[in-house]
């Protein structure tokens, strides 16, 4: 069922709710003391729809550089639903106070709140809070059938001495139906699991992209890309999100053309330069230059030239023991530009893949695919999670789905290390 986004309930904005919100809003520019552009703040008034299709007020100053200096909007009703300080104004406060508790900070942090919500937290759940170099993050949300709902209630941003930097009131939400027939956690791991591909291959594991990076090459059961997010409703088929996009770019292995003649000699020349320009890693680029016979299309991963060019662009896999090796495209790749007319390259951007750390790599698996796959499953939870689905500019709907999650971090399982078992997970989901 459809249902319009919670929102306190609006009021026509008369002379008199006008003035109570440029009140508001003076009181919180003068009580930054580092803020002195007081007026034209005021003067920045703005009506504007909000995403819930309401109308709000909004007042919003930056500095000469076009940066956020202070900002505040109000919903329908007159109350605040959004304020931002910029990092200028609340990182200039006295630095000789000394860093609050996070007792203290959080009591700070309702304080503000209190001001335009008398009953907060009153119905929202703040157990959630993230503690950062720039103080803590608190976040209180809405909780329909033990479940938090996804941008529901506040999130509330406070510095080390106390200062509210950012104010987010997302709104309090309708209670939204649970499916009349759901699956169970059970059901959704099965189905999980029939669809689980993994393929072994050469991963670069970057520190930002997985729990366990550590920016070295490694053998890896990758998962192919899943849908990390399934529904629980027993009628629904599809999947309640789009599918979880896999942080490794695409590359297809089925192809076996081999290059059409008219490219052969270019693609014999590209070789050799590649040949030339990375000796270290002439080993692992792979191809076969016997009587006339060229890498098949999976190696020579693109050909291009542009009608009339003087050039040809070639761009090669790097590969052990067959096995194809995945970092940031344009880093794995070999890519060269052929002359057509004298065969000399006029460009070349080799790949950055350590030769001597890929010739200690064993290509060799310790386990096999099924016992990987075992490990991965192993490994996970089905987690009921509500997903929000916008169904129209002031219309949303919540739909109960299970999310695939590793059962002790609650990251995303990206794959099984081939070599000790580890499982890895995704740095940021």
């Amino acid at each position: 069922m459809e249902q319009q986004q919670g929102n306190p309930a609006a009021k026509p904005l008369t002379e008199t709710l006008r003035s109570e919100m440029r009140a508001k809003a003076r009181a919180l520019a003068e009580s930054l003391l580092m803020f002195d552009d007081i007026e034209a703040f005021l003067d920045s008034e703005e009506q504007e729809i909000g995403r819930n299709g309401a109308p709000q007020t909004a007042f919003m100053r930056e500095n000469e550089d076009g940066d956020l200096l202070l900002s505040a909007v109000f919903g329908a009703d007159g109350r605040l639903v959004h304020y931002a300080a910029g990092s200028e104004l609340h990182t200039a406060s006295p630095q000789d106070r000394p860093a609050l508790t996070i007792a203290e900070l959080r009591n700070a942090a309702e304080t503000f709140a209190r001001e335009e919500y008398p009953d907060f937290p009153a119905g929202f759940d703040g157990r959630e809070v993230r503690e950062h170099e720039a103080g803590a993050t608190f976040v209180y949300t809405q909780i329909a059938s033990g479940i938090p709902l996804p941008e529901s209630g506040f999130r509330i941003e406070v510095n080390p001495i106390g200062f509210v930097s950012v104010f987010i009131f997302e709104g309090r939400k309708p209670e939204p139906a649970r499916p009349a027939k759901s699956r169970t956690p059970e059901q959704a791991l099965r189905i999980f699991a029939d669809r689980l591909t993994l393929k072994l291959g050469i991963h670069f594991l970057h520190k930002q992209a997985y729990e366990q990076g550590d920016d070295r090459l490694h053998l890896v059961y990758m998962a192919e890309a899943y849908a990390s997010l399934l529904p629980a409703d027993a009628e629904e088929q599809s999947p309640a999100v789009k599918p979880y996009a896999n942080l490794l770019p695409d590359r297809e292995d089925s192809h076996a053309e081999t290059v059409p003649p008219d490219r052969q000699e270019s693609c014999a020349q590209a070789l050799e330069a590649a040949r030339r320009e990375q000796p270290e890693l002439a080993p692992f680029l792979v191809y076969a230059l016997q009587e006339n016979v060229f890498p098949p299309a999976q190696d020579l991963l693109d050909a291009e030239s542009e009608d009339g060019s003087e050039t040809m662009s070639f761009r090669f896999a790097v590969r052990k023991n067959g096995l194809p090796i995945f970092k940031r495209e344009l880093e794995a790749d070999v890519n060269v530009e052929i002359d057509r007319g004298s065969g000399r390259p006029t460009f070349y951007l080799g790949s950055d893949i350590d030769a001597a750390e890929l010739a200690a790599l064993s290509a060799v698996p310790a386990f096999s695919e099924e016992e990987a796959r075992r490990r991965l499953l192993a490994s996970l939870r089905a987690k009921p999670v509500w997903t929000l689905e916008r169904t129209g500019p002031a219309a949303e709907r919540y739909r109960l789905a299970y999310r695939m999650e590793h059962r002790e971090s609650g990251r995303l399982v990206m794959g099984v290390d081939a070599a000790d078992g580890r499982i890895l997970t995704c740095g940021f989901f």
